[in-house]
């Protein structure tokens, strides 16, 4: 299930992807999806940020994956405390423009539950 769509923004100064998340219930807008420079084995490659009002608040992060048939992804996890667990999705290529992105989410099987 696609619950995002996203925009790869790269020149000579940045290199990010922008987009929303929107589902039956909740809606996230202006969401950028930071690289990470200078981080540890264990630490995520991008962080997920949301825009307020004022400033912007860090809502998940996410690691460059590669999948068996050899595509690169990002495994994406988004959390928030009115959430009753996190978010796990996958944003991928959208198949139709080369800096087009979806943000896949599969429920997880009930044994496989968080």
């Amino acid at each position: 299930m696609i619950i995002g769509k996203f925009q790869h923004i790269q020149d000579e100064r940045e290199d990010f992807y922008r987009g929303n998340i929107i589902t039956m219930s909740l809606a996230y807008f202006k969401i950028r999806i930071l690289r990470v420079s200078g981080r540890g084995s264990d630490d995520p490659d991008f962080r997920v940020v949301a825009e307020s009002w004022e400033h912007e608040v860090e809502v998940g992060a996410g690691w460059k994956r590669t999948n068996s048939r050899g595509c690169e992804f990002v495994a994406i996890t988004i959390d928030d405390p009115g959430l009753p667990a996190p978010i796990e999705a996958a944003l991928v290529p959208d198949g139709y423009d080369v800096d087009s992105f979806d943000l896949e989410w599969t429920r997880p099987k009930p044994n496989e539950a968080v």
